[in-house]
């Protein structure tokens, strides 16, 4: 069995995760981007190793789905064949030098939990048995919790969840449950990567945190789970009269980046200087090229006869991307390439250029820290007789421009 791994497989909540800026990056919280960041990292160490299992059968199928075991993690899938419809369920971390989110690993002392997540609440503080570490509330767009689970003020375990919006009443219910043995961290899951819940029990959630929290500080529990104030982003209300991102924009420097495949990439750039390439079982192929200052990933049909790009990178000043932007170029000089409606909408701490900041076409401008923005645009085209949805996603440093990616799917 080969393994397959590509950007269709890296989970549902990946996918849905995608275009929704992360409120939470600002708040200390465990954040979608934060996650996802992560569980890419996952999917690329797995390119190219071969499973140390093959989980054929239902009676090889778990609670979290079929343990795919690598040499750092087992991987749960939603079946026992890897292929383009392979959806990821969980993970378990096995290695000890493997890291999880925030530099955590197996082995690592319980109070790295507390200084990772527990900073509100250091002393645990709650019913004697949980302690909330931190509860921000910011639905209907999302909501994010982490408790820990103690005995005499020895943490057991320490679950954070991430509830985000990804579509009508259906929010995802993914998260990470750390396990703790003689004050170590012995267990390291991350769980529910295509697990959805409704509003309802998300707000259930939610109180059940705040019940800790007023058990510990001894005040009344509030009949609902209100919002909490957050931090909100400052209003772009400078207008541009531009286009909106569009398939237009997706022709330029010489690619079209819905019929783009390798050769024409040997044509305009020459050899690489990299490549990873793996298989399903049906032929399919994943081919990852870099050159310098360049990244393609690709989808290829087992004859051969069909080649997808699934996302491009640029980090150097190598070619200019859509509507002549090149690495180095002003974070002024891109919003003012494309469309604002300069009326200051923000969504948490995103500030709204066009459109409703969740659903395509839109763009929007987040400040992730002091020196980092990143400014997304996404639109819906049609490719091969289906429907794709396309993101144009910059990031800039220091008010330049240091990445610029497109993906698709």
């Amino acid at each position: 069995m080969k393994h397959y791994s590509c950007w269709g497989l890296i989970a549902t909540f990946l996918l849905c995760m995608i275009m929704i800026p992360a409120l939470a990056d600002d708040a200390g919280v465990l954040s979608e981007t934060e996650l996802n960041t992560w569980i890419s990292q996952v999917m690329r160490d797995s390119i190219g190793e071969q499973p140390l299992n093959a989980p054929i059968g239902e009676e090889s199928k778990t609670e979290d789905g079929y343990a795919f075991i690598y040499s750092f993690a087992t991987i749960y899938y939603d079946k026992p064949v890897l292929d383009a419809n392979s959806v990821i369920r969980a993970i378990a971390v096995t290695d000890e030098a493997y890291a999880s989110p925030r530099g955590i690993l197996l082995g690592s002392a319980s109070e790295i939990l507390l200084e990772s997540y527990g900073w509100q609440n250091p002393d645990l503080m709650g019913d004697g048995s949980f302690a909330s570490f931190y509860r921000l509330n910011s639905l209907p767009r999302a909501a994010y919790w982490c408790w820990a689970q103690h005995d005499g003020g020895k943490i057991q375990s320490v679950r954070c969840a991430i509830h985000v919006m990804a579509g009508e009443d259906r929010y995802t219910d993914a998260g990470i449950v750390y396990t703790v043995h003689n004050g170590e961290v012995t267990g390291i899951n991350v769980y529910g990567l295509s697990s959805f819940v409704a509003l309802a029990d998300v707000e259930k959630n939610l109180n059940s945190v705040m019940s800790v929290e007023a058990a510990g500080s001894g005040d009344e529990l509030p009949q609902t789970a209100a919002p909490q104030p957050q931090s909100v982003a400052d209003g772009y209300f400078i207008r541009s009269e531009k286009a909106g991102f569009s398939s237009a924009d997706l022709i330029f420097s010489n690619i079209n980046y819905l019929s783009f495949n390798e050769n024409d990439a040997i044509t305009l750039f020459g050899a690489v200087l990299d490549q990873q390439s793996v298989q399903d079982d049906t032929g399919e192929m994943l081919l990852i090229t870099q050159r310098d200052g360049l990244m393609f990933s690709y989808t290829i049909s087992g004859d051969g006869s069909r080649s997808k790009l699934e996302s491009f990178s640029v980090t150097k000043d190598t070619l200019a991307g859509p509507r002549g932007i090149r690495i180095g170029d002003s974070t002024d000089s891109v919003l003012a390439a494309f469309q604002s409606d300069g009326q200051g909408r923000v969504l948490g701490n995103t500030s709204i250029l066009y459109g409703d900041g969740i659903n395509s076409p839109m763009g929007v401008l987040e400040k992730l820290d002091a020196r980092t923005k990143d400014i997304s645009y996404v639109t819906t085209v049609e490719r091969d007789g289906e429907t794709v949805t396309v993101t144009l996603h910059m990031i800039f440093v220091d008010e330049k421009l240091s990445e610029l990616m497109i993906y698709s799917w």
